[in-house]
């Protein structure tokens, strides 16, 4: 007798790219009929239609994201929301945060009223205490970047150095050049790492109406690790830019 599937509790793992887009399975090798082995067997016998290996059914990893300041989702191009944020971008907070959606998240019929769920926080941001320019993120799952990773931030340059246990000041790992563009959180800017390839690219579109849409476009060849380090660090950078606009305006 087969038990009932239990349902999922804040110690799962995170599903993977391909789980929450719910492709399904392979499907596993069937055996050869006989007609086919015969057909093998024979010398002159012309090569089954199956003998080129199927495409993966498994989807590629996505490498383009969007954000607009008005909503708390990070969306992959043309496709549904993978991550949400909390708060969303005009909100100044102390603390700023991560998730990745579940498959159960993306049916919700009202995305926009859909809670935050802090157990499934990927990483956590936080301001350095006694500092102006500098935050520092936290990974809470075992699939993040371990340590702390902390991003100082100017006009145009943003760099970002990773320290783990009790290391001192740490590796710089990235680094962030913007283009000129009106305030902080405008232009378009190029990530580098510490050989200074470049590893992802922000971009400002125009959306439906006018609506300013935020982009960033990964490497393809980013493991998912680093990709979703990258992605949050480019989403935390727009919070703290958005938020630094708003102190310059309202004070």
């Amino acid at each position: 007798m087969s038990s009932a599937k239990r349902p999922p509790t804040p110690d799962d793992p995170i599903p993977t790219y391909a789980e929450s887009s719910q492709y399904p399975p392979l499907l596993p090798p069937q055996p050869p009929s006989s007609s086919s082995s015969q057909a093998a067997n024979t010398i002159d016998a012309p090569p089954p239609p199956y003998a080129s290996l199927p495409p993966s059914t498994t989807p590629p990893a996505p490498t383009t994201f969007s954000l607009t300041p008005t909503t708390p989702f990070i969306h992959a191009l043309s496709g549904p929301p993978l991550y949400h944020i909390s708060p969303s971008l005009l909100t100044r907070t102390p603390t700023f945060r991560l998730r990745r959606l579940r498959p159960r998240d993306i049916s919700h019929p009202d995305p926009h009223l859909l809670p935050f769920d802090r157990s499934d926080t990927l990483y956590e941001v936080s301001r350095t205490p006694g500092v102006s320019d500098e935050v520092q993120m936290r990974g809470l799952r075992r699939g993040c970047v371990q340590g702390v990773v902390w991003m100082k931030f100017g006009v145009r340059n943003w760099r970002v150095r990773h320290v783990v246990g009790r290391s001192g000041r740490g590796v710089e790992v990235l680094k962030v050049r913007r283009g000129k563009g009106t305030g902080r959180g405008e232009g378009e800017g190029e990530w580098r790492d510490k050989e200074g390839r470049v590893v992802a690219r922000e971009v400002v579109r125009e959306g439906v109406g006018g609506e300013v849409v935020m982009t960033v476009e990964v490497l393809p060849e980013l493991d998912q690790v680093w990709r979703e380090l990258v992605v949050c660090l480019w989403a935390a950078r727009l919070w703290i830019a958005c938020g630094e606009e708003k102190t310059a305006a309202l004070g």
